[in-house]
């Protein structure tokens, strides 16, 4: 009867809308964990950032600047010995800060790579 042809069409839509919230309903999860991840991922980098910047002394009389910008870089800067300023970008890799510095005028200078260490109360 055409009855009975309509009950399985209409359970199978049925079925395929179902399936069809339920992978909405999934991917939202997924989406809302993402960034549930990510901003602990910010806050966790937030908070690391504010123990590194300030001012950092080093040899007898020596030190650098690590300052972060409101858009949250952090950027590395000390008076080169040769009288020259020096900055870069620092960027985290793992535990540790790296990035590559150039003089004002940009001149490349090298690289740096700086982690925090608890138990010597600070830099490395």
């Amino acid at each position: 009867s055409e009855r009975a042809r309509l009950v399985p069409e209409f359970e199978r839509q049925y079925y395929e809308r179902a399936a069809v919230v339920e992978d909405r309903a999934r991917r939202t999860v997924r989406l809302e964990s993402a960034c549930v991840e990510a901003a602990l991922e910010a806050e966790l980098s937030t908070d690391r950032d504010s123990l590194v910047v300030g001012v950092w002394s080093y040899r007898e009389g020596s030190q650098y600047h690590i300052t972060r910008s409101p858009t949250g870089v952090l950027r590395f800067s000390e008076a080169h010995s040769s009288g020259r300023e020096a900055s870069g970008i620092l960027r985290w890799q793992g535990s540790w800060l790296q990035g590559d510095l150039s003089f004002d005028d940009g001149e490349h200078l090298g690289s740096i790579r700086i982690r925090l260490v608890e138990e010597h109360g600070g830099a490395q």
